[in-house]
């Protein structure tokens, strides 16, 4: 079998020509400019969209904690109260309505040298069948909405182990 030069040429440019399905291959290989951007403007959307839910959790974990300690200065100034003798009439429980004011704080700034949040609770005693009705609200200023805590209790002979 005899070859001529010209036979191999044409091998050789067979095989060095990339043939059109090849070159439609090529030109599909990368992602275009678009695709890029797209997929860009989706994982920023991503990236923003996960931050703004940790800056939300970490503000519902602060208000939640500014609520815990506002119920521990109410229910303080409830067992302060509980910790008065039971003897009507005398000066806390009247035949009449008595009420009790005191600032309070539940929250220093971060140098701890004054008081981020503070506000005043205010007890009634009210006096009801059976004893006095004892309600503290303690209402603390913040940033958003005020922070409002009530607790509610009677006092009677029977309260605090002052009789038995």
């Amino acid at each position: 079998m005899k070859t001529s030069i010209e036979d191999l040429a044409g091998v050789q440019a067979h095989i060095v020509r990339p043939s059109a399905l090849q070159k439609a291959r090529l030109r599909e290989a990368g992602f275009t400019f678009i695709e890029a951007m797209v997929v860009m403007v989706l994982l920023l959307s991503l990236i923003v969209v996960s931050l703004a839910s940790l800056f939300g959790m970490d503000q519902t974990t602060r208000r939640l904690s500014d609520y815990n300690q506002a119920m521990i200065v109410v229910d303080a100034e409830m067992q302060d109260i509980r910790g008065f003798s039971y003897n009507p009439p005398d000066a806390n429980f009247k035949a009449t309505t008595v009420f009790l004011t005191n600032s309070a704080s539940i929250s220093l700034d971060p140098t701890g040298t004054s008081n981020r949040i503070s506000g005043t609770t205010i007890a009634e005693i009210k006096p009801v069948t059976g004893g006095h009705l004892v309600t503290i609200t303690g209402t603390f200023i913040e940033r958003g909405p005020d922070l409002v805590v009530t607790m509610r209790s009677v006092m009677n002979r029977f309260s605090g182990g002052q009789q038995k």
